[in-house]
């Protein structure tokens, strides 16, 4: 179980129009330290032209575990998504940059996640901002690492 929980961010100019900060976590765990790449999935109502600071936004965000994107990436792969911008379609996340999912995209997604991964926190987290993607008509934009 996780005793401290920090965070710390750099900003990371991913195309002329997206600044995006950076997160990594450091985290204490039985007296080992492990810091923990995080990519980030925000919830949002439109697509924003730019995004300054994402921190206006906390309350929709949340930070999946590299780890788990990349020992499932089969079904990230399986899905079409934007990438850095609505109309740029391409198969997976841009791991590196931006993903941009609609509420179609958001459910297929879901659907490959729940059929090819096992239960975990970290699915359980992106699986609910999936749902209200999917309920609320929203898009979800993914901060690459």
């Amino acid at each position: 179980m996780y005793t401290d929980l920090s965070s710390t961010g750099n900003t990371l100019i991913c195309n002329k129009h997206l600044m995006v900060p950076t997160k990594s976590f450091h985290m204490v765990t039985n007296r080992q330290e492990v810091t923990m790449i995080a990519h980030e999935f925000l919830l949002c109502t439109k697509v924003p032209d730019s995004i300054g600071s994402i921190n206006s936004y906390k309350d929709e965000l949340v930070f999946i575990d590299d780890d788990f994107v990349l020992n499932n990436h089969i079904p990230f792969l399986s899905v079409k998504m934007y990438h850095n911008s609505i109309g740029n379609i391409a198969f997976g996340l841009n791991y590196y940059g931006i993903t941009i999912l609609d509420d179609r995209m958001a459910e297929e997604l879901k659907r490959e996640l729940i059929n090819f991964c096992s239960d975990c926190d970290d699915l359980q987290k992106l699986v609910r901002v999936l749902n209200q993607a999917i309920e609320q008509k929203r898009y979800i934009i993914h901060f690459g690492v």
